[in-house]
């Protein structure tokens, strides 16, 4: 069952009639708001849990992907750059 904004309005008008300003106060409190219906369940949640891990691991497994390609290219450069400063290195030792 909905409650209208009008009708909350009247009982909050009516409990602030018979009781203080207060306890009205705390009676609206304990109502669902007048969206209740639009609020998300558990099993909504779940299903959006899912999606957001599927998401995730794609995006997991694209990153894996190319820090593998980009941590190759970096090891091959850093290798010929080792091996030219050997090579630099040995031939100053020949002429030096």
């Amino acid at each position: 069952m909905s409650i209208s904004e009008r009708a909350r309005h009247h009982l909050y008008e009516s409990a602030r009639r018979t009781w203080d300003g207060d306890a009205a106060e705390a009676l609206m409190a304990l109502l669902p708001p007048v969206g209740w219906a639009d609020v998300a369940t558990k099993s909504d949640l779940q299903g959006v849990e899912r999606t957001l891990r599927a998401d995730l691991r794609a995006e997991t497994q694209t990153l894996r992907a190319e820090m593998h390609s980009l941590f190759r290219a970096q090891t091959w450069r850093f290798s010929g750059a080792i091996l030219a400063g050997m090579g630099l290195a040995a031939a100053v030792a020949r002429l030096g």
